[in-house]
């Protein structure tokens, strides 16, 4: 099976604002006087969204952003109501008993455990899509429904991902640049396809840029202020669904940390041995370095892995041999955690081509961001862009490159490839230049 269960692509979706900042509760104002939230479409390829942070209590700015959506964004109800389904019938192929119940009782458990001011913020995009009407493939967006897309990630998975980083002396000027790979399934792929976002939350020194779809607060793939980058990757993506009633949600602690934190030290350390309900990797980055949180809660073990790290000993894994890059896939390596090296057939093919890969071109000079460009693309040795025979650029593979982002971390210029809304899976990258310079 090419699949393992990993963040529910149909689900996993972005952004929202920190538990400081503006307040919380209800505000009444004129539906159409939306200067909290501005959506505009870029290119006919993604949506910008804005979330001005002080301008509105976070209930304000779900309930706005919710009315911006309506507006803007066409089909999303039935988008959305469509990737559930997919979702939910990839999931059956390893639990036929998960059905739309299933993922709302998880979403609702974790709701309650989400910071307050985020909270507020799903209450207010509930108050626009306020359906109590649950029902599967009707094109319509309830309010559970809703939830179960906010918290995706933290309620069901069925994919994989990837990144990697030079940094120091395998930079043209030493400085960190970065690759990062949002591998969505197939199932769901058209569907996701017409929501590509790039979301901008402005607070002050808490501003966030975040890479994701339409209509979710959390982060996927996002940077701060501070020049700190974070992706989320799952790990151990077949192990049993847990879920004892006190789990956070990873993905918008994610965002918190991202926040309220300026150095990759304190985002992973705020992420560290908390209760959540899948083992996961989170990608992390600055101007000078990359390192990997490996998150497994069933040890239960955190740990910042450097490019330097022991790591396990285990015949079948080839040792990271270079001081100044990194790279993670779908599993841990750290010796303190799970034994899933083989979890999934992609991983260790994965791990060896960037390897291979980074050999090749730090023997021929730097790396630069046209070369990191060329190592996320890498089609594998056979070209057929199948992880289980290395590729790290992966099409009609179970999964497939939603979203695929370089990153300069000193001056922040950032390039997204977008998988083209209603196309098959595409087999090299689109590049396009999203960010010249500093967003904040």
């Amino acid at each position: 099976m090419k699949h393992c269960m990993m963040t529910l692509v149909a689900i996993i979706l972005l952004s929202m604002s920190c538990v400081c900042g503006c307040g919380s509760g209800s505000s009444s104002s004129n539906d159409d006087d939306q200067t909290a939230v501005t959506i505009s479409r870029v290119n006919d390829t993604y949506y910008m969204v804005d979330l001005y942070m002080t301008k509105a209590s976070h209930y304000e700015i779900g309930r706005q952003y919710a009315l911006q959506i309506k507006k803007n964004v066409p089909d999303f109800e039935k988008h959305i109501d469509s990737i559930l389904v997919n979702t939910i019938e990839l999931l059956q192929i390893m639990d036929p008993y998960i059905d739309f119940k299933t993922l709302s009782t998880r979403a609702n458990a974790i709701f309650a455990n989400v910071p307050e001011d985020y909270r507020q913020e799903i209450l207010g995009m509930q108050s626009v899509f306020s359906s109590d009407d649950d029902t599967q493939d009707n094109g319509r967006l309830s309010k559970n429904k809703l939830l179960v897309y906010a918290l995706g990630p933290d309620v069901a998975r069925a994919g994989n991902c990837s990144a990697s980083a030079a940094f120091g002396s395998a930079t043209e000027n030493g400085k960190t640049i970065v690759g990062r790979h949002l591998e969505w399934n197939d199932y769901t792929l058209e569907d996701l396809s017409y929501l590509h976002a790039v979301m901008v939350t402005h607070n002050g020194s808490k501003s966030i840029v975040n890479s994701c779809f339409a209509g979710q607060l959390f982060v996927i793939s996002g940077f701060n202020t501070s020049k700190v980058f974070a992706a989320i990757l799952d790990s151990d993506v077949a192990e049993e669904y847990k879920l004892y009633g006190n789990e956070r949600s990873y993905v918008m602690d994610l965002r918190y940390a991202l926040e309220n934190n300026t150095t990759i030290q304190d985002v992973a350390g705020f992420l560290s041995r908390k209760n959540y309900a899948y083992d996961f990797n989170i990608f992390l980055a600055d101007e000078n370095v990359a390192k990997v949180l490996e998150n497994d809660v069933d040890t239960p073990f955190s740990g910042l892995r450097t490019s330097t790290s022991v790591l396990k000993d285990d015949e079948d894994l080839e040792p990271w041999p270079f001081a100044n890059a990194i790279s993670c896939v779908n599993f841990f390596v750290l010796p303190e955690t799970v034994d899933n090296l083989d979890v999934w057939e992609g991983n260790m093919p994965r791990w060896d081509s960037f390897i291979t890969l980074y050999g090749q071109y730090l023997a021929e000079g730097k790396i630069t961001t046209d070369v990191m460009k060329e190592i996320m693309s890498y089609p594998g040795p056979e070209g057929d862009c199948q992880a289980e025979n290395g590729a790290i650029w992966r099409a009609d593979d179970g999964d497939s490159v939603m979203q695929s982002i370089i990153i300069r971390m000193d001056t922040l210029q950032t390039w997204i490839s977008f998988q083209p809304a209603g196309k098959d899976p595409i087999t090299k990258p689109n590049y396009i230049k999203v960010f010249s310079g500093s967003p904040f």
